[in-house]
């Protein structure tokens, strides 16, 4: 399945293509061995069964799109004020989308963009599993901040949005 999301990361790509740069101190050996084991386990499926499942190469699509996803976060960071917003954009907008997604079930409302069927929210990412992975990081975001003394979204507003995000 593709998601919106994938159509705005391809969006950003086309649009963006020759302004992406690579920048040394972003990426580590940690990254070209991840690239790699994903590599080595299409080479054993490929081997073992004489050609890749669709389900290796989703995988493989997965990583690349992550990858892809990271290089235009990379390239338009230009400071760390740059990371705190990219930061902050991210930690809200999802805020937002749960809270919708949660109304909406409870509503009885059934959407694929938000919910899997009157069961749980789902997300833009139209998995439950992969959207509950969203959101951790999301809430993980905010939790961080305002243990290092600086939240990303401070007040009121932040305290709504943590209750977003743990709903």
């Amino acid at each position: 399945n593709f998601a919106p999301s994938d159509f705005f990361l391809a969006l950003a790509l086309i649009l963006c293509l020759f302004r992406l740069r690579f920048v040394p101190a972003a990426w580590s050996l940690a990254h070209a061995a991840l690239i790699l084991v994903f590599l080595c386990a299409a080479g054993v499926s490929v081997y073992l069964h004489g050609t890749m499942s669709s389900y290796v190469t989703v995988k493989i699509g997965g990583l690349l799109t992550l990858f892809a996803s990271y290089c235009c976060l990379t390239s338009a960071a230009r400071s760390w004020r740059d990371i705190r917003l990219f930061m902050r954009i991210f930690i809200f907008a999802v805020s937002i989308h749960c809270f919708i997604a949660v109304v909406a079930l409870k509503a009885g409302y059934s959407a694929a963009w938000l919910n899997y069927g009157n069961a749980r929210v789902s997300g833009m990412f139209l998995d439950p599993n992969a959207f509950g992975g969203l959101v951790l990081v999301a809430l993980l975001m905010l939790a961080g901040s305002y243990m290092g003394g600086r939240p990303a979204i401070p007040g009121l507003l932040g305290a709504a949005v943590t209750v977003s995000l743990a709903a």
